[in-house]
């Protein structure tokens, strides 16, 4: 399977000068975005990556879960690819993802913006997809993820598709934006809940999911970099 050609994003040759423009496109996101307590601490950051890498990510050719079919108790209605060195090494796309939130700069700023330190964390990124029928519970993610960036990839032209945010009390409090290039973040802790509520998924609903995973906390076939801390320049 190949990635559709891009002159962003070349399947070879020197990655340098992409990931300074993602770095620079996700500083002045963290600098605008909108800090929020309520009901937990969380950032709502817009066009956190380039629009072309927004695009390129949505359009990697991996097989979205079956529609559910009628009388089928519970088809799946969600399906999770982790990028990994294979697809870092296939997929131009995946590579300049994991070589930005990998890199040493890049830490930095979210410890910047938000507080968090990820020095001795692991990276593990997700593209998810998710169709009509998909619902996620109220969850926290708690000793999962140190700190977490959930992105809008395809939306389908909808703007309701994104994450719910619940009080502690499981009461909805709000519903992230979603539209490509729009994403939420947070710092797992016991308050942080978070989960889909049933709606209607017209197309495919596309996202990508950064972690990073405090060490021992993620199994090494789900990392980027299974051989490295963050923080270190691929």
């Amino acid at each position: 399977m190949q990635l559709r050609p891009s002159h962003a994003f070349t399947t070879q040759g020197e990655a340098g000068a992409d990931r300074l423009a993602c770095q620079a496109t996700l500083a002045g996101s963290l600098g605008a975005a909108r800090a929020s307590a309520f009901p937990y601490p969380h950032w709502l950051l817009a066009e956190m990556l380039p629009r072309t890498l927004v695009w390129s990510l949505g359009a990697l050719p991996f097989a979205p879960p079956p529609p559910p079919l009628i009388g089928c108790a519970r088809p799946p209605t969600g399906r999770t690819a982790f990028v990994t060195p294979c697809e870092i090494e296939a997929y131009s796309a995946c590579r300049l993802v994991a070589e930005t939130f990998q890199s040493a700069a890049v830490v930095a700023l979210i410890a910047r913006a938000t507080g968090v330190h990820l020095s001795d964390c692991r990276l593990r990124i997700a593209l998810t997809q998710e169709v009509d029928g998909h619902q996620c519970p109220p969850r926290t993610r708690q000793a999962e993820a140190r700190f977490t960036v959930m992105l809008a990839l395809d939306t389908g032209g909808q703007r309701n598709l994104g994450p719910d945010i619940y009080f502690e009390s499981g009461d909805w409090a709000a519903q992230a934006p979603w539209t490509p290039g729009c994403a939420l973040a947070f710092a797992p802790s016991a308050r942080s809940w978070h989960g889909f509520e049933p709606r209607m998924i017209r197309e495919v609903r596309k996202s990508l999911i950064i972690d990073y995973a405090p060490s021992g906390r993620a199994a090494a076939h789900e990392l980027a970099f299974p051989e490295r801390p963050v923080g270190w320049d691929a």
